[in-house]
């Protein structure tokens, strides 16, 4: 009877026990997944940055003129800490100051 009753409790026990196990191992990995993943997202450090510019023959041209050449570009790229400061900044600003 004894030995009944063991085997019994046994039988649910171990499975129980495996798939405890198993949830601990599932959970860690999410948990490090996630961590990973938002460090990817919100933390990637970038040393070097190449950007390739290809403009239009019609871009940014001076209609008053009779030829239409096209009149200088300028092109910035900021690698911003805080975003506040470049949202109160007034675009005349980052022109003439480079923000």
């Amino acid at each position: 009877m004894l030995r009944t009753n063991l085997t019994k409790t046994a039988r649910w026990l171990l499975p129980l026990l495996g798939f405890s196990l198993a949830g601990c191992g599932v959970t860690q990995g999410i948990t490090d997944g996630t961590k990973s993943a938002f460090n990817a997202v919100f933390y990637k450090k970038i040393k070097v940055l190449h950007l390739d510019f290809t403009a239009r023959e019609a871009l940014n041209t001076d209609s008053r003129e009779s030829n239409s050449l096209s009149e200088p570009v300028v092109v910035r790229v900021y690698q911003l800490k805080d975003r506040k400061t470049f949202d109160k900044t007034v675009y005349q600003q980052l022109l003439q100051d480079g923000g």
